[in-house]
């Protein structure tokens, strides 16, 4: 008895995904970012007004590199960030960052680190202006 495998849409090699389609990347990110803001409000447990202003976070991309299957490999967070879902995310006092998505998206990051702090001290001069 010879029966046929059914071809996978999509295949995981620790713990990563291959082969998803659009709208499963989406609803895979949304759920992460949905994970992200829930650890949020436990922190504002122990750290309390942490919703009350903005976070001055280091967020970096790293590199992409083709396999040599021809996929995309680039780690999980520079996904998140390079996505439309990070770029026009709605308003979330948790995700409230000092620094606009291009100092994030900024490849080298001697450059992305730089400006994210010249962002966040300029954002705190301003509060005593």
């Amino acid at each position: 008895m010879n029966a046929k495998k059914k071809p996978r849409s999509s295949w995981t090699w620790n713990n990563l995904q291959f082969g998803t389609n659009l709208l499963e990347k989406e609803e895979e990110l949304g759920r992460r970012s949905l994970l992200y803001s829930l650890l949020m409000l436990v922190m504002n447990q122990f750290v309390p007004g942490l919703d009350k202003s903005k976070g001055m976070y280091f967020l970096f991309i790293k590199s992409e590199a083709k396999t040599l299957g021809g996929l995309l490999a680039r780690p999980v967070l520079t996904s998140y960030y390079k996505s439309s879902y990070s770029r026009q995310r709605p308003y979330d006092p948790y995700t409230n960052y000092t620094s606009p998505n291009e100092t994030i998206l900024c490849s080298d990051s001697y450059q992305s680190m730089y400006s994210q702090i010249l962002c966040g001290l300029c954002v705190k001069a301003a509060k005593f202006f």
